[in-house]
């Protein structure tokens, strides 16, 4: 059974939650664009960081959030500064994506952010915090000498218990 719970009028997003706190993300709300709740119930309006058009403070429209590794993180439409993090869901800092995207979903896994655009016709609309390591490559065995060239044939014999002692007792 769901209950509905009053929010502020914004156009909410997304919402995780991680370290005991629920965070949300809004495309709207004049720089007042994240809600927190330690119990989902009990919501509280933080403010985001803003950008500047010709000198004038404007919202960013953010359209996911996620938690991992002790911080938050949200991604948001076009533009430069289109990542935000955070460590304690309330105070938010700018971040540059990796291209000026629609970012539009962001997760956590295997130690990374991972986020998607919508961005049509362009091939990097994948971005990750930072370089995940290569996959390590296994040393090869090391081989013995006596069992390579070209005379070597492995005995592919395998011994049975054979009851019946007239047949050979290997396969």
């Amino acid at each position: 059974t769901w209950t509905a719970r009053t929010a502020p009028a914004n156009q909410w997003q997304s919402v995780t939650y991680g370290d005991g706190l629920f965070v949300a993300v809004a495309r709207t709300g004049d720089k007042n664009q994240v809600m927190t709740s330690e119990d989902g119930i009990n919501w509280t309006l933080s403010s985001t960081p803003a950008f500047q058009v010709d000198g004038v403070d404007e919202s960013i429209p953010w359209l996911s959030v996620s938690y991992g590794n002790g911080l938050f993180v949200a991604v948001a439409e076009n533009g430069e500064d289109r990542v935000m993090t955070s460590p304690d869901g309330i105070n938010w800092t700018l971040r540059a994506a990796a291209a000026n995207h629609n970012w539009n979903s962001v997760t956590f896994g295997g130690g990374y952010f991972v986020a998607v655009a919508s961005t049509n016709g362009i091939d990097d609309q994948v971005m990750i915090s930072g370089c995940p390591p290569e996959p390590e490559t296994p040393d090869p065995e090391p081989q013995d000498p006596d069992l390579e060239g070209p005379d070597f044939r492995p005995d592919f014999s395998i011994p049975l218990l054979n009851p019946y002692p007239s047949l050979p007792n290997t396969l």
